[in-house]
């Protein structure tokens, strides 16, 4: 049986080689005095590893979608926030999500430019929200008190940032519940099943056309991927909703 990364004898081939990079590296450090009795722990990174799954992340949505099509994979920089780590990444097409204004210090230490970074956290300040948009960083408004902050920042002036909202879509939680963000309690985003919640989204897009983004986060591990499909399923269906009443593609 095949799937989008090849078959399972080509699964187990590039399992085997991570393995031998990974034993030859131990011992290198080990040879190297940078493991040892003295130093018992060493984190290690496997670079090739990491550009064979940048590029696989690359190739499966190049197949699925339209030549032209703009795509941003961002990684999350709280993951690894070591700038080594953000510019391999960035040198291999991923840009940087950041939740913090240490993280976006970090990811433009990198060198990743503003057009490949994404704001996103549950509290930003009218400074980190001002230092964004002077940027052209990309933002997503997690709740009506951000978004207070976005009308006052805009109203002083235009800015090149793509702006959303971010929604809970309240599909529900995975093996994890610390780590679930999509139950009907989670506290990160709108929740779209809320009395009055979802009208509420609609019309803050109709009243404010520079709102061109949506943004869902379902969960992070311990989420299946029928989950995370479901996740976005629900939030493509909201854009939809806001562009048919609005008339035109303002959610794009």
């Amino acid at each position: 049986m095949s799937d989008g990364l090849g078959t399972s004898g080509e699964l187990d081939g590039i399992d085997a080689e991570r393995a031998a990079r990974r034993d030859q590296a131990v011992r290198a450090a080990v040879e190297q005095g940078l493991l040892g009795p003295d130093a018992p722990i060493v984190g290690l990174l496997d670079v090739a590893g990491i550009r064979e799954s940048a590029a696989a992340l690359r190739a499966a949505f190049e197949a699925v979608t339209a030549p032209g099509t703009p795509v941003l994979h961002a990684f999350a920089v709280k993951a690894t926030p070591l700038v080594p780590v953000l510019r391999l990444l960035h040198e291999e097409g991923v840009g940087a999500e950041v939740a913090s204004p240490g993280e976006l210090a970090l990811a433009r230490a990198a060198g990743v430019p503003a057009q490949r970074t994404v704001l996103d956290s549950p509290a930003k300040t009218p400074g980190e929200l001002r230092e964004a948009l002077a940027l052209g960083i990309a933002v997503n408004a997690d709740n009506p008190q951000e978004l207070g902050r976005l009308d006052a920042l805009m109203a002083a002036g235009p800015s090149r940032s793509p702006l959303g909202i971010r929604v809970n879509p309240q599909v529900g939680g995975g093996s994890i519940e610390a780590l679930s963000t999509a139950t009907a309690t989670s506290k990160f985003g709108v929740a779209l099943r809320d009395e009055g919640a979802r009208e509420w989204v609609v019309r803050a897009y109709l009243d404010r056309p520079w709102l061109t983004r949506l943004h869902a986060h379902t969960g992070s591990q311990g989420i299946p991927l029928t989950l995370m499909a479901e996740g976005v399923a629900e939030t493509y269906a909201l854009a939809e909703e806001i562009n048919e009443r609005a008339g035109r593609r303002q959610v794009d």
